[in-house]
């Protein structure tokens, strides 16, 4: 990975891990067998800053002190005034009430979404002999065992 792919790598579905390096090659030898593929971006120091090296140009990108990453970091102020303003008053005789009742139900944050929680691939590969998610209101207890 190039410095900047490592530096602004977005990690949600990634992990990071840290390893003692007599540890790797064992480490290695468990990725392979789990097919699961890893890479090596950095060694920990006793130093307190994270370096980004570039090994294309033989150069550190970054050099950044921890504290600016994880404490230290100067309190953010904001200075903020309300400004008044005038706003016009709705003619709620023009709203058709069912279409208004019909927007606010489905708005994300109103009213119940399991069914958004509970949809899914639950049977990929067809190999499924029973649905983990059993009746009408689609209940996670399903027990084949």
């Amino acid at each position: 990975m190039n410095p900047l792919e490592l530096w602004c790598n977005e990690s949600q579905e990634r992990y990071v891990l840290a390893i003692n390096d007599e540890n790797l090659k064992t480490f290695e030898k468990i990725c392979e067998r789990e097919r699961c593929p890893f890479s090596v971006v950095g060694v920990a120091t006793e130093e307190k800053i994270i370096s980004v090296h570039d090994n294309h140009f033989e150069n550190d990108p970054v050099q950044m002190p921890m504290s600016v990453l994880f404490g230290n970091t100067p309190k953010l102020k904001k200075s903020v005034r309300k400004k008044n303003s005038k706003s016009k008053v709705s003619n709620i005789n023009e709203v058709d009430l069912e279409s208004a009742i019909f927007n606010v139900l489905k708005h994300p944050t109103v009213a119940n979404k399991n069914f958004l929680i509970t949809i899914g691939d639950r049977s990929v590969g067809g190999m499924v002999s029973r649905d983990q998610m059993v009746g009408p209101w689609q209940v996670p207890v399903a027990d084949c065992g």
